[in-house]
């Protein structure tokens, strides 16, 4: 029988049952999004194994004692680590597909789809490029899934903004060092997700660490992820109506001619292209006074 505050978990509504929750922390790259466990006062209850301390103690047959990982909160504690060490940016902390509006009834299908993908998803599989005119919840909906990926199913991922890794690949190299620390990680994680893909790509040295970076991915198999604001086709889609001159640029350049045939090539055996046309929810929010 279950007791009372067992029971009373189910129906709360402080915590929706997660049994986590999740906040904003401050690091020297910004703000990133974090999960901690035991947070809900109104329904959590102590670990009985292990006290919530996060290990036990095992005898082994030698008589010796030694601590191991608490096997009842070890999986949770390992979700929330794989969460945190995703770097989700604050802004998409509560960017779940539990709250994603769905627009239209292609964005209803979009959503549908890569849920399903997540709950079904594995390392190795392959990943998405998520495409189409700014505002459509393309990043929602790839930090939707690596919240999914990560919280329930401990899969290790990484989120990147793209024009942030080459700001910081740049000052490592300003600064004498090599870029090995930064790209390297970024190689060997599960799932990387690379948002605004294209976006601050000028230069060949920023190309080839763009070009080192997925070309080592691909040939280990590792699933990466993408957004990007730039058309697939000259003729695939217009956003004449635009007024900000960085988007106007968007509209007259292909994601090829930004990153380069050799990569994009890549992304079609590494990726299925979603295209993402949608409304602009955030000219939507616009309240005229």
């Amino acid at each position: 029988m279950q007791s009372p505050r067992a029971q009373n978990r189910q129906a709360c509504e402080h915590c929706n049952e997660r049994r986590y929750q999740t906040f904003v922390a401050k690091s020297s790259n910004g703000l990133f999004s974090l999960a901690q466990a035991k947070i809900c006062p109104h329904c959590h209850e102590e670990c009985q194994r292990c006290e919530d301390e996060g290990f036990i103690f095992i005898k082994d047959n030698r008589g010796y004692r030694y601590a191991a990982p608490c096997p009842d909160c070890a999986p949770m504690r390992q979700r929330i680590k794989a969460f945190n060490d995703s770097h989700i940016p604050a802004h998409y902390r509560e960017k779940t597909f539990e709250n994603f509006e769905r627009t239209t009834s292609n964005m209803g299908r979009i959503h549908l789809d890569l849920f399903r993908y997540a709950n079904s998803f594995l390392p190795g599989d392959k990943g998405f490029l998520l495409h189409g005119p700014p505002g459509g919840g393309k990043t929602h909906l790839m930090s939707a899934f690596i919240h999914r990926i990560t919280l329930e199913k401990g899969i290790n991922a990484r989120f990147v903004e793209f024009s942030h890794l080459l700001s910081s690949l740049r000052l490592q190299f300003d600064q004498g060092k090599g870029d090995t620390a930064i790209i390297l990680p970024l190689v060997e994680v599960e799932v990387l997700a690379i948002d605004e893909l294209g976006k601050g790509v000028n230069n060949e040295w920023q190309l080839s660490v763009l070009d080192e970076l997925i070309s080592k991915r691909y040939n280990l198999g590792r699933t990466t992820l993408f957004t990007s604001n730039y058309q697939i086709r000259p003729d695939k889609f217009k956003y004449s109506d635009v007024a900000n001159d960085d988007i106007r640029r968007i509209t007259r350049e292909t994601l090829a001619e930004r990153i380069g045939d050799r990569i994009f090539s890549r992304l079609f055996e590494m990726t299925s292209f979603i295209h993402v046309d949608a409304p602009d929810f955030r000219k939507n929010k616009l309240r005229v006074i």
